[in-house]
């Protein structure tokens, strides 16, 4: 699985419970209530002066990109060679990280616009 941090908010109340309480009260709002948000991952910690802070994160499934990438590599060799065989040990893996880096960043970023657009 591969990941990235989009978001981080820090929560201060007169005691840690009670900041812990305005962290969870703002992630049920914004992220498990949210369907495009709720498959994020949640880092929940404390500081030195008894605030909360939450990091958010983004992931991707490694495994289930690189099978769709067969795929459609797959796909394309059929179709433009016109054959049954493939080189698979010709595999272009930076090409799949790349995707897959393109991916998630768009991700992140679809992420972050969502909880400006929400708060």
């Amino acid at each position: 699985m591969k990941i990235c941090k989009f978001y981080t908010q820090e929560f201060s109340a007169p005691t840690r419970k009670e900041a812990y309480w305005k962290a969870c009260k703002w992630i049920a709002k914004y992220i498990v209530s949210k369907d495009k948000l709720k498959d994020s991952f949640i880092k929940i910690w404390t500081n030195e002066n008894d605030s909360v802070i939450i990091d958010i994160y983004a992931g991707l499934e490694e495994d289930k990109f690189m099978k769709e990438f067969c795929e459609r590599c797959k796909q394309f060799h059929k179709s433009f060679f016109i054959n049954q065989e493939y080189n698979c040990s010709t595999c272009k893996v930076k090409a799949y990280k790349d995707q897959m880096d393109q991916k998630l960043l768009t991700k992140k970023v679809y992420r972050q616009q969502r909880l400006e657009y929400l708060e």
